[in-house]
């Protein structure tokens, strides 16, 4: 039990004082291994002897049977430094899951199928397409509707005949989790036409929550929730893989209310015009 809690702390943390413990971990495991295989082997010998009809006892027979627990922490160093220099070469042979690695840096990673908070047209180059595994949905709620169904990620609005970018950068709202479990970012229009989301989401080079358009609450493991101008969700992120649910607001307006809907257009959307 306690080296698959190990293991999980590994997961959570890239601490220097992490690769400290778990060094003492691994040398107060071995010699915990290597005493008890002693101690187990001791007394195998000690029956198997005792069965014998004819024996004469040794009196330096139990000195030998005990091993010398000084000798303990330099036999498991010895043992360490064994199995690492065998597993070493091991390690970089064998093929390893994406996103894994000390720390679970994905600083060098590449945009995926285009996705980023910024588009350069004939930037291909940049670009590594991929059919990698992205984002897992569970559905929930509005099951019906599962074809046709776009996940938002962000949103860029001016396009300088090259490049496409947000017009509107640093306009931030953070909203903290409350009492409950959800972090609120939008209210409901009703309770027709509302979906609940759990989204698996693997290591991207991006901050970005996807869900589906509206986003009313989120659950997950962070305590803060960004969302910029546009309805773009992010939170702080260490390229790890994440999980969370979204409760979102699919209802639409119906074509009665846009006929009726004649007011001019604001600036904030004249650039999608």
């Amino acid at each position: 039990m306690s080296f698959f809690e190990v293991l999980l702390a590994a997961g959570l943390s890239i601490s220097a004082l992490y690769l400290v413990t778990f060094i003492v971990y691994l040398l107060v495991m071995v010699s915990a291994i290597i005493a008890f295989e002693i101690r187990k082997t001791s007394r195998a010998v000690e029956k198997k002897v005792s069965g014998q009809k004819t024996y004469e006892k040794d009196p330096n027979s139990e000195s030998r049977m005990n091993f010398p627990s000084r000798r303990l922490p330099a036999s498991a160093v010895v043992l360490i430094v064994f199995i690492v220099a065998l597993a070493l070469p091991l390690f970089f042979l064998l093929p390893r899951v994406g996103g894994a690695g000390f720390g679970g840096s994905q600083a060098g990673q590449k945009t995926y199928s285009g996705f980023s908070d910024s588009v350069r047209l004939g930037g291909i180059g940049d670009i590594q397409q991929s059919d990698e595994v992205v984002m897992r949905v569970k559905l929930e709620g509005d099951a019906n509707a599962e074809n046709g169904l776009y996940f938002r990620g962000v949103a860029l609005d001016t396009f300088d005949n090259q490049n496409w970018s947000k017009s509107k950068t640093g306009n931030k709202i953070a909203f903290e989790k409350g009492e409950t479990e959800f972090v609120q970012v939008d209210f409901t229009s009703g309770r027709e036409n509302r979906s609940i989301q759990t989204i698996y989401l693997e290591p991207l080079d991006t901050p970005v929550l996807f869900a589906l358009p509206r986003a009313v609450a989120i659950q997950g493991n962070f305590p803060v929730v960004n969302k910029d101008a546009y309805g773009s969700l992010s939170f702080t992120r260490i390229f790890e893989r994440v999980s969370y649910k979204v409760l979102s607001d699919r209802s639409l307006p119906s074509v009665s209310e846009l006929k009726a809907d004649d007011k001019p257009y604001v600036a904030d959307v004249s650039n999608y015009r």
